[in-house]
């Protein structure tokens, strides 16, 4: 059964007539809603994905009772002439399973949705593939993702060798069927990394940084980047942070090219990071110029708290908050008399200036005392302490 005559909607299927002999011309065609198309039909035999087109063609053979055995064939169905026209005769090969007359493997085997036809020497001494060399205008996804396509590739090796059939309709008119669900049942191994033309161990890489760059702050966001100006190529780079292995990447080889590498840093608190890196290929490893990276910015920048009750005759007054240019914060928190009073979130623009307000109301008489602390993921910064008295 599959879709040989683009005429009728769907998939055709066939069984032998008349003598009822194994290679028998005649019997019936049926169309899917059971109409005789004729009573001329194929070979009863495998069918396959060949050409370009997405009808399946006919694959059988010329079967020899001298041999005894068969010489494969694959036929194209011309519908209009009810007769199976050869399209591939290969040589040198068998079929199996006497009469029947099957390859030893059906399969997509290379990827493209046409299939591949594996058959045995002559002698049975080795295996050949055959696949097509048709051009196609039709993009589909590998038979080989759909889950019942591979178990019909292992039942002609377990069972009865029957040609594959994927679990939805294939065949003139068809839809794309929807991506395969694949996944992982466990972890993906580790990438290998893949030998290049280089001769000799990389060539020295120079490692730099932006840290500062964007707007002069010293702050815990930078990036790092390795340059190897000419020579023998890596296929992987190392980044140590202090001596601790930070990241490893692979590389393409293209020696004697240039070679360049970048890592984001991120979130570094105020301290010093010295960055090293080691360029390796096939032939050994190389270890990079170093870099060195002062973070003294990082916190948020310098906290100036003031209020609005200059004359202290007020028991409602504004305590601000501002930081005029540097590493923003993305919290506030206000103390009065060491004690928590306000807290707010903060949307970080570096280094653009920061600023944040709290409405004190009913005090009384009496000395209040404010200090203002802005902080981020990299530490705090606090605020001198401001002074209020109301009379």
């Amino acid at each position: 059964m599959a879709d040989i005559d683009p005429r009728f909607d769907g998939a055709e299927g066939w069984a032998i007539g008349g003598d009822l002999e194994w290679n028998s011309k005649v019997g019936y065609l049926m169309s899917v809603d059971g109409e005789l198309i004729t009573e001329n039909i194929p070979a009863a035999n495998f069918v396959a994905k060949w050409d370009a087109d997405l009808l399946s063609e006919i694959v059988d053979h010329e079967f020899d009772w001298d041999m005894p055995g068969g010489h494969p064939k694959v036929y194209k169905w011309d519908w209009e002439n009810e007769v199976q026209v050869p399209i591939f005769e290969p040589e040198g090969v068998l079929t199996n399973n006497s009469s029947k007359g099957t390859p030893a493997l059906q399969a997509d085997l290379f990827g493209d949705w046409r299939e591949e036809l594996v058959y045995r020497t002559e002698d049975s001494s080795a295996l050949r593939i055959f696949t097509t060399v048709d051009e196609t205008e039709h993009r589909i996804r590998t038979l080989m993702s759909d889950s019942q396509y591979r178990l019909a590739i292992a039942w002609q090796n377990t069972a009865y060798n029957q040609p594959p059939h994927t679990s939805y309709y294939f065949g003139h008119g068809m839809e794309m069927p929807p991506a395969p669900p694949l996944r992982y049942t466990t972890d993906a191994p580790a990438a290998e990394p893949v030998d290049g033309p280089a001769t000799s161990a990389p060539g020295k890489g120079v490692l730099s940084t932006t840290s500062g760059h964007a707007h002069g702050l010293k702050d815990g966001n930078f990036t790092v980047s390795m340059n190897m100006w000419w020579g023998q190529n890596a296929h992987t780079i190392r980044l140590y942070e202090n001596g601790e292995l930070l990241e490893e990447r692979g590389l393409t080889d293209r020696t004697p090219e240039a070679q360049s590498a970048a890592f984001t840093i991120e979130g570094r608190v105020n301290g010093t990071y010295e960055y090293t890196c080691e360029l390796i290929n096939q032939h050994g490893t190389t270890a990079c110029a170093s870099a060195t990276v002062k973070v003294k910015d990082a916190a948020p920048g310098k906290v100036v708290l003031s209020h609005d009750n200059r004359n202290g005759k007020s028991s409602d007054y504004t305590v601000s908050t501002n930081m005029w240019w540097g590493t923003n914060a993305t919290a506030y928190r206000l103390y009065e008399n060491g004690e928590l009073i306000d807290e707010q979130e903060l949307t970080a623009q570096t280094p653009a200036a920061q600023a944040v307000a709290t409405r004190i109301e009913g005090r009384g008489a009496g000395t209040y005392a404010y200090v203002a602390v802005l902080s981020n993921a990299a530490g705090e910064t606090e605020s001198k302490e401001v002074v209020v008295r109301v009379k």
